[in-house]
């Protein structure tokens, strides 16, 4: 496969953006990061004019393919009553209104425009309303780029690492020590070390952040009970939990991963799902905490917050949701499972032992002998430079998922799609065994 226009096109592109690029996670694709013309449905193109089923999916948002035309027919009907207002709409307090109905743990909403920025929010509104600093989180779980939140994520960076005094990493050059200072990280799905490292520190603890499932490393789902005696000691010690389902959310079921283990945190992060590619996210929680968010009081703000587009995207996606639920929950994670059993499968009998974790509509392959992965410290021993291989000689035969082995999958993958990629699998497998 020729990829001769997006190398010279990556080439021109470090001219004027800096890296090359304009999120730096997109810099892990080989030979160089592709650049792309079009997408629709479960299909994106380069401009080789390759044309890839798609299992990146924007890193997770396009949960009803790319291009959805009833998602884009809101937003066109939109466009006409301008863009933003500097002032408040209707359809803001619709979306809150709906995202209330829907997510367990939403008494109040709050709108920002990305994961990050939210979970920045979420972070500053917790310590305003349990008057104490220190957050807890967990190795391996992405919570956004800000310095007080890029922390423990990828120790296997060779660089020369900073460390805070409770020994949490940091992971960028420039970062502040100081931003980064009042973060502790541990390992998760260990309810024992919970306990310990809640015993030691209960009276600084503001908030526990998690992923209630961890995505952004192997899809590690949470121990039988480990949510629910988290839910426990956070609530019999005064700690606000905040569960950020940035992917989770609407990836799971309706409700997100909340109502799925039927575990409910104080505060919620929701971003990639809510409306299809637009850039819109929100905090949710408690009436008593999120109304801290007021004058003279919690600060949080953002020219682009809830803006008529990007809700009018939020609407229709969870319009579509709502519609055709519980039926296009369950038929993504039907997908999942068989294509799950058919990798499997191909790789027992070409003698390559792998591991794939899922939930819903995300799952996560790693070459490994481990039957099941619990935490990042299983992540760090599975066979990631042969992971990487995989994914370029899968891209190499048309098919894309996301750098770090993580597959999503969307309403619109087809049997068509399924046959194809189990096609796929079997070249690669055969080539990577070669």
């Amino acid at each position: 496969m020729s990829y001769e226009k997006s190398e010279k096109k990556f080439i021109e592109a470090k001219k004027y953006l800096a890296g090359g690029v304009s999120s730096h996670f997109r810099l892990i694709f080989n030979p160089v990061p592709l650049t792309y013309k079009n997408a629709k449905g479960s299909k994106i193109t380069d401009i080789d004019d390759n044309e890839y089923i798609d299992y990146a999916l924007a890193a997770g948002p396009m949960i009803l393919g790319h291009a959805p035309t009833n998602v884009l027919d809101a937003v066109r009907n939109s466009l006409d009553e301008g863009q933003l207002y500097y002032g408040q709409h209707e359809r803001e307090v619709v979306l809150a209104k709906k995202i209330i109905e829907i997510i367990p743990s939403a008494e109040r909403v709050r709108f920002a425009s990305s994961g990050s920025e939210a979970m920045h929010a979420s972070i500053r509104v917790s310590r305003a309303y349990s008057k104490k600093n220190l957050i807890i989180k967990f190795d391996g779980q992405y919570h956004g780029w800000f310095d007080n939140q890029f922390i423990s994520i990828n120790p296997l960076n060779n660089r020369k690492k900073e460390y805070n005094s409770y020994g949490a990493t940091l992971e960028s050059i420039g970062q502040s020590l100081g931003a980064a200072e009042d973060v502790l990280s541990i390992p998760w799905n260990d309810i024992n070390i919970f306990k310990k490292t809640i015993d030691n520190y209960k009276n600084q603890i503001a908030a526990i952040i998690m992923e209630p499932v961890m995505c952004n490393t192997c899809v590690i789902t949470p121990q039988n009970n480990y949510l629910e005696e988290v839910r426990k000691i956070c609530t019999d010690n005064n700690i606000i939990l905040i569960f950020d389902e940035v992917i989770t959310g609407f990836r799971i079921s309706l409700g997100g991963a909340q109502e799925f283990f039927n575990v409910i945190p104080d505060i919620s992060i929701f971003a990639k799902g809510i409306a299809s590619g637009f850039s819109i996210s929100c905090i949710v929680g408690k009436k008593e905490i999120m109304e801290l968010f007021d004058i003279n009081k919690v600060v949080h703000g953002g020219t682009y917050n809830s803006s008529v587009v990007n809700t009018a995207a939020a609407l229709e996606t969870i319009k579509i949701f709502e519609k055709e639920n519980p039926q296009i929950f369950s038929s993504m994670d039907n997908y999942r499972k068989d294509l799950e059993s058919e990798l499997l499968l191909i790789s027992k009998k070409n003698n390559i032992n792998i591991n794939i974790q899922g939930i819903g509509s995300i799952f996560h392959l790693s070459f490994t002998n481990k039957s099941k992965l619990n935490n990042y410290a299983d992540y760090l021993e599975t066979n990631i430079e042969k992971l990487h291989h995989f994914v370029k000689i899968m891209q190499d035969n048309k098919i894309r998922i996301t750098g770090r082995g993580t597959w999503f999958i969307s309403s619109t993958h087809s049997k068509k799609d399924f046959d194809e990629t189990v096609v796929s699998f079997e070249k690669t497998i055969k080539n990577l065994n070669g």
